[in-house]
C-alpha cells in the first residue's frame, strides 16, 4: 500500500511539472520574440561595403547643449524675392554651415548619428510630421527647457534652417493633408524666426522594393508630395531644395547600395551624397562666417563686446 501511494504521488508530481512546463512555453517564446525584435530595431549592422548603419529607435528628443551664437547678419534678403529654388552653385566650405540647423525626423537624425557635416546643429525627433512639429517639444536647451521646433531654431540663433518633414506621415495621411499642416508650421517658423532663411527640402525616394510593398511611398505619390512642398515654398516666399533629385536613380527610386534594410533610411554613404548636394546648392551671399588662416570659423563681421558706460561725475554742490 505505501508503495502504491508513493507511486501515485510521483505520478502527480510529474503531471504538475508537465503542466507547468506547458504553461511556461508561451511566456518563454514571447520573451524570445521581444528580444529578437528589440535587437533588430537597435542593432548596428553592416552592408556589403562594410559601412555601419543604426536603425532608428523609438521616438526620443535630441538633447544637445549648444551655446547660442552671436553675430551680425552681413547680407540682407533681397526685396520682393519670391520662392527661390536653389540651383547648382559653386561648392562652399564647412564655415557656410556654422549658422545652420537641420531639422526633421529620423532621416535627418542620420546626420547626427553618422556625424556627417561637422559645423551645423541637428534637431531631430523620430516620427515627427509637419503638423505635430507645431506643438511637439523636440529640443532640450542647456537650461533643461524643452522647446518646439520654431522656438528651438530661435534659441540656437540659426540663420539658415533646413527642414525635411513628411516621410512618416505620408504612409497614413494624404499629401494634401500633410501640406495643410506644413503651411501652418511654416507660418509659425517665419513668425518666430523672421531673420532666418527657411529652406524646405523635398523628401528622398524609397527603394523600388519598399514602394512595391508599401504603396504610399510609390514614385508618383512621393513626387506629388514634393511638388506640393515646392508650391508651398512659392506661396510663402521661402527657399526650396530638391533633395529628391540627389538620390533618385533612373527608375525614380532610391538605389539599394545606399539604402538601409527598410528601404527608407540610408547608410552613411547616402548622407555624404546628401551633404555634398547641399554644399553645391546654396543661398548666394548668405554665409555669416568665414574660415581664418588657422582654420577657425569666425563671423564675417565680428561682434564688438558691449562697452561699459562710464559713471557720470556728480557736479559739486
Amino acid at each position: 500500500m505505501p508503495r502504491r501511494r508513493e507511486k501515485t504521488r510521483n505520478l502527480n508530481r510529474e503531471r504538475i511539472f508537465v503542466a507547468l512546463l506547458k504553461a511556461s512555453i508561451p511566456v518563454i517564446l514571447s520573451a524570445c520574440i521581444y528580444y529578437v525584435a528589440y535587437s533588430v530595431v537597435s542593432r548596428e549592422v553592416e552592408n556589403l561595403s562594410g559601412e555601419r548603419v543604426i536603425y532608428a529607435t523609438p521616438a526620443k528628443a535630441a538633447k544637445p547643449t549648444p551655446v547660442p551664437r552671436e553675430f551680425t547678419e552681413p547680407v540682407k534678403k533681397e526685396t520682393n524675392v519670391r520662392a527661390v529654388v536653389l540651383e547648382s552653385s559653386e561648392p562652399v566650405g564647412e564655415e557656410y554651415f556654422a549658422d545652420a540647423v537641420f531639422a526633421g525626423d529620423s532621416l535627418t537624425d542620420g546626420f547626427r548619428i553618422y556625424d556627417v557635416g561637422q559645423h551645423f546643429e541637428v534637431i531631430s525627433y523620430v516620427g515627427l510630421s509637419p503638423g505635430t512639429a507645431i506643438t511637439q517639444p523636440v529640443y532640450r536647451t542647456a537650461e533643461g527647457e524643452m522647446l518646439i521646433l520654431a522656438d528651438a531654431i530661435n534659441y540656437m540663433g540659426a540663420r539658415k534652417a533646413y527642414i525635411m518633414l513628411g516621410t512618416n506621415g505620408l504612409e497614413w495621411m494624404s499629401p494634401e493633408k500633410l501640406i495643410s499642416g506644413y503651411s501652418d508650421l511654416v507660418d509659425q517658423l517665419m513668425a518666430t524666426n523672421p531673420d532666418t532663411y527657411i529652406i524646405l527640402e523635398s523628401i528622398p525616394p524609397v527603394t523600388a522594393a519598399t514602394a512595391a510593398s508599401r504603396t504610399s511611398y510609390n514614385r508618383e505619390r512621393v513626387g506629388h508630395y514634393n511638388n506640393l512642398i515646392k508650391e508651398l515654398a512659392t506661396e510663402k516666399g521661402i527657399y526650396f531644395l530638391d533633395v529628391y533629385s540627389a538620390f533618385a536613380g533612373d527608375d525614380g527610386y532610391l538605389p539599394t547600395n545606399i539604402a538601409a534594410g527598410d528601404g527608407i533610411h540610408m547608410f552613411p554613404s547616402g548622407y555624404r551624397i546628401w551633404f555634398e548636394y547641399i554644399t553645391t546648392h546654396t543661398i548666394k551671399g548668405s554665409a555669416a562666417f568665414v574660415m581664418d588662416g588657422e582654420g577657425r570659423i569666425i563671423p564675417t563681421q565680428p561682434v564688438e563686446p558691449p562697452q561699459e558706460e562710464e559713471p557720470e561725475e556728480e557736479e559739486p554742490d
